[in-house]
């Protein structure tokens, strides 16, 4: 009799792990045609209102993206596979804020999938009137990651960013990890990853290609608030510019570095 309930209890074990499987809400089925807003939009609102894990799923092939809200909070933890090339609107003026793809107020979040965000840059970069201009308007970035608690953004690629690529605002225990970003040496000071106000952010193993300025490495805090527990580690940056070589520039932190990293943390007195 013993040996008959301890089948029961595995049987019903395996019952309850087979049932938590993700489900999975692919943006082709929502009516993605010539732009894939509407229809990554709706999946979106499907898989936030989940109450068990689920998976937004961008197959491969290019699609079309307007400006784009995903927001949060979501019942349960979320994934956006991005197996495709999302392209944005070549034409700056088609965007009425900052940022092109932004993602707000959610907790374990996934972005993965070995995908393309391309912000088409090109028209954008000939445009900009911002060296000459100085209230000039900025060109949206390609990501904006907004109040995100345990989330991990992994394997995928920001390609030619109007402006900035990744913006980062008040994130709690996020890790990048395996993250691209590119863009050709024309390009504006397309600057890779922007940050501000987290708390357990890691950067992993992430590979920056653009155009740049001499100060690779720029830690700025707010000489109220200085930064804590900034660590630095396995960084190898650097440029290639009449001014000569990479810097980096610290305001109102010391952080620690371990392993190589070039330039040397704080190598150069930071901008008045």
């Amino acid at each position: 009799m013993a040996a008959k309930v301890s089948i029961l209890v595995i049987s019903l074990v395996v019952l309850l792990v087979s049932t938590t499987k993700a489900s999975d809400f692919d943006v082709t089925k929502y009516g993605a045609k010539s732009d894939l807003s509407t229809a990554l939009l709706a999946a979106w609102k499907e898989a936030c209102a989940c109450t068990t894990s689920s998976n937004v799923l961008i197959p491969k092939g290019n699609y079309k993206l307007s400006e784009v809200l995903l927001e949060g909070p979501c019942q349960a933890p979320i994934t956006i596979k991005l197996c495709g090339t999302l392209l944005a609107n070549p034409d700056p003026k088609a965007f009425k804020n900052n940022a092109w793809i932004t993602i707000n107020h959610v907790n374990k979040l996934t972005l993965e999938g070995g995908g393309i965000i391309d912000g088409q840059g090109l028209n954008a970069w000939k445009a900009n009137q911002c060296s000459k201009n100085a209230n000039c308007q900025p060109h949206p970035l390609n990501l904006g990651l907004n109040y995100l608690n345990d989330s991990i953004i992994q394997d995928v690629t920001s390609k030619d960013s109007k402006g900035f690529h990744i913006n980062i605002i008040s994130c709690q225990n996020t890790t990048l990890q395996r993250v691209t970003v590119v863009a050709p040496e024309s390009s504006l000071n397309t600057d890779g990853i922007h940050l501000g106000r987290c708390d357990g952010l890691n950067i992993i193993d992430t590979n920056i290609k653009t155009a740049s300025t001499q100060n690779v490495i720029k830690l700025a805090c707010s000489p109220g608030h200085p930064c804590q527990g900034v660590e630095v580690a396995d960084i190898n940056l650097s440029y290639e510019g009449p001014e000569g070589s990479a810097i980096s520039t610290c305001s109102n932190v010391k952080p620690s570095a371990s392993g190589k990293v070039v330039p040397a943390l704080c190598s150069a007195p930071a901008p008045a």
